[in-house]
């Protein structure tokens, strides 16, 4: 045991040295610089080696949405550990048939490039009826099954789960959004929450019976822009769905956010926190506890006429969205999506450009830097008004035990906001980075007082504090 851990310190002694002749190790973070376009030299990092683990952190929260193969080179350089994809039950079994000669190639194809990504944990999203199934046939295919057709669905869920557990496939995910009205252009599970609650006692046991380590997830709900708002969601699906007896046939709640929606109060802030514990709260009003994950979340770069943006409020909400998901305990949050979308979708909320090259916007670097910086943090707790000084300063406090440091994120709202504020942080001396991991050194006496506090001005750009434990 003595030798083995005096060849670990040589390595890392090693890799420091090395690391700090290349000057790596010092300074200030450069700003992004898109290397695999630039045509410039790239550099090489060598990895750092942390003398401490961690063994209580669980798979890290961040997930991104594709919906095929494209720029997996970036969708592995994004540091995201959660990608969810569609799977089409249309596509594999077009026609009424058995499992034995279902069409699982181009699935196959999407589930085993994106699980060969190490450290890759893969949802999949059942999508896309078979018209012979769907109560409505080629007008339900986001809605109901015929209910001579469950036991049928029952069997392609069960070979569907067994096949990609065989991957690593361990979240199934049932529809995308399933509470909408229905409309001329085909009905919808929203009408019909009984018959979502039978999906539900139908597929649950099949996807058990077939990999018991998978979870079954609720749809994602938008729960938002209801109908008695003059919207498409209806407010009651899932009252009506766990009324119906859906409840114990779901492991994982899971919804979707838009900050757009304004759940942030008055205060303007993103909102998410408040959304995730209003529905927590709903369900324990029918004696339910699950945890939670959020399928869809995002903001978008460009500035539409009817929700003016930016990048630089795309990065901010990055930030803000997934240090409000670890204050709301939600175990996965999925930004919505890795690269732009294409066609007549307005919003650009990609962390890529969808340009055939995958050029990387600023939102990427972002949300690069932000998991490096939350790899190892443990969440404790939002700071209180009494100790940010203000009620539109939004603080939250994280332990990192592996780098022995604390952690605090913190931003003022509204998040769009450039007005500044000041935060006062207990400390001698801190690290202060920006989203984009430029870096410097605060100290108690830069603000003319030794009181054991660093002063601070924030605006709406979120920050990361970095101080002694």
């Amino acid at each position: 045991m003595f030798m083995r851990g005096l060849s670990i310190w040589l390595l890392l002694i090693g890799v420091v040295a090395a690391f700090l002749a290349n000057g790596q190790g010092t300074g200030t973070t450069a700003a992004p610089v898109d290397q695999e376009n630039s045509g410039a030299n790239q550099l090489t990092f060598l990895p750092i080696l942390y003398n401490r683990v961690d063994t209580t952190l669980s798979t890290l929260p961040f997930g991104v949405q594709v919906y095929g193969t494209a720029y997996l080179n970036q969708l592995a350089a994004s540091n995201a550990r959660w990608v969810r994809v569609p799977i089409s039950w249309n596509a594999i079994e077009p026609v009424k048939t058995t499992p034995a000669t279902y069409d699982w190639g181009s699935t196959d194809s999407r589930v085993s490039q994106l699980t060969n990504i190490h450290g890759l944990n893969v949802i999949l999203t059942l999508e896309n009826n078979p018209e012979w199934a769907a109560l409505h046939g080629e007008f339900g295919r986001k809605g109901p099954i015929k209910p001579e057709e469950l036991p049928r669905m029952a069997a392609f869920i069960q070979a569907a789960a067994a096949r990609y557990a065989g991957y690593g496939v361990h979240h199934w995910e049932f529809y995308n959004e399933p509470d909408p009205q229905s409309n001329p252009h085909g009905t919808q599970w929203g009408d019909h929450p009984v018959e979502y609650a039978q999906m539900l006692q139908t597929v649950y046991p099949a996807v058990k019976a077939a990999n018991p380590k998978a979870k079954v997830l609720f749809g994602g709900i938008a729960y938002d822009f209801f109908t008695d708002d003059g919207g498409v969601f209806l407010r009651d699906f899932l009252d009506n769905v766990l009324q119906a007896g859906g409840g114990p046939f779901f492991d994982v709640m899971n919804f979707h956010f838009y900050p757009a929606f304004g759940w942030g109060g008055e205060m303007g802030g993103p909102g998410l926190y408040e959304k995730t514990q209003h529905l927590r709260e709903k369900l324990a009003s029918h004696g339910i506890s699950k945890p939670f994950m959020i399928t869809e979340a995002g903001w978008h770069s460009n500035n539409h006429p009817l929700l003016p943006s930016s990048p630089e409020i795309q990065n901010r909400y990055v930030v803000a969205i997934f240090a409000q998901s670890y204050a709301a305990d939600v175990d996965v949050t999925v930004w919505w999506m890795l690269h732009d979308a294409s066609g007549s979708y307005e919003f650009d909320t990609g962390l890529i450009r969808h340009d055939g090259v995958g050029t990387k916007k600023q939102s990427f670097y972002v949300y690069q830097h932000m998991v490096e910086q939350m790899r190892f943090a443990h969440y404790i707790r939002r700071l209180s008004t009494v100790e940010t000084g203000s009620p539109r300063l939004e603080a939250h406090l994280f332990d990192d035990y592996t780098r022995n440091r604390r952690l605090y994120i913190a931003w003022r709202n509204p998040i769009t906001s450039n007005t500044a504020e000041i935060l006062r942080i207990p400390a001698h001396t801190a690290v202060v980075y920006d989203i984009f991991g430029n870096s410097q050194i605060v100290t108690d006496s830069q603000d003319g007082v030794v009181d054991g506090h660093i002063t601070l001005t924030i605006n709406g750009r979120p920050i990361y504090i970095e101080t002694a434990r």
